[in-house]
């Protein structure tokens, strides 16, 4: 827990993490595209790169519009980085809630039995604490760089092809395919 996965993780809190994070806020609470937008980092195993994803579900004519919106938070994070303000938030907010993630006794023993199965350090959550408390802007900005490469993206629409191809192709991210199911 002292890794680039998870302090990814960690500096995504802010970005779209969490529910009043910069995606969130914009998208729904700003522009009022969306219900809910979230972002973040997943691993596929050993020997292979995982991924960083962001995905929304958006009313269908702000699609193009939310795009744009969603690289702007994005190219915007990775160019200025962090603020103060968020990444004292985010340690309060993953310190502070950590001890709720064990309230029943069935999470306690999945905690625990992922500790024997996954042969992990029994202070794993001191560990892990640590790791928050004394992660830096720069660490985190520099996380931000290295592992959110907007120019790789790959988008995903899911809807009405008619309502949406012509918009999304003015974006100039690229040809259109569409895939009929």
């Amino acid at each position: 827990y002292n890794g680039d996965f998870f302090k990814a993780n960690v500096t995504n809190f802010s970005l779209g993490g969490a529910f009043n994070s910069r995606l969130n806020l914009n998208l729904r609470e700003d522009k009022g595209w969306t219900y809910g937008i979230r972002s973040g980092f997943s691993s596929s195993g050993i020997g292979f790169p995982g991924l960083f994803t962001v995905s929304a579900g958006v009313n269908t004519n702000a699609t193009d519009s939310a795009i744009n919106e969603v690289f702007s938070e994005l190219n915007r994070f990775v160019e200025k980085g962090i603020t103060d303000e968020e990444l004292d938030f985010t340690k309060k907010s993953l310190l502070g809630g950590e001890a709720l993630k064990y309230e029943s006794s069935r999470d306690k023993l999945n905690f625990l039995t992922s500790i024997i199965v996954n042969g992990l350090s029994k202070d794993l959550n001191t560990q892990r604490a640590e790791t928050i408390k004394n992660l830096t802007k720069e660490e985190v900005n520099r996380i931000a760089k290295e592992y959110i490469k907007t120019n790789q993206f790959v988008i995903v629409c899911i809807g009405d092809d008619v309502l949406i191809k012509d918009k999304l192709e003015s974006l100039g991210l690229g040809k259109v395919k569409i895939i009929k199911m």
